[in-house]
């Protein structure tokens, strides 16, 4: 992922990626509401990897 990034890279570079991971796995579920362009399966595990507040450490 970094060596694509063109952005800031700082102490919160990390937290800010988890931060737009956690939307995603939202916007997951709201796609497969609205316009039904995922599965439900597939928007609900994409969802639950991202529940945590903390990111995962790495």
């Amino acid at each position: 992922m970094l060596a694509r990034y063109v952005g800031r890279i700082d102490s919160t570079f990390l937290d800010r990626a988890w931060t737009y991971q956690r939307f995603a796995g939202l916007y997951m579920v709201v796609g497969h509401l609205y316009y039904g362009e995922e599965t439900w399966e597939y928007a609900r595990a994409t969802f639950d990897r991202c529940r945590s507040p903390r990111r995962p450490p790495g």
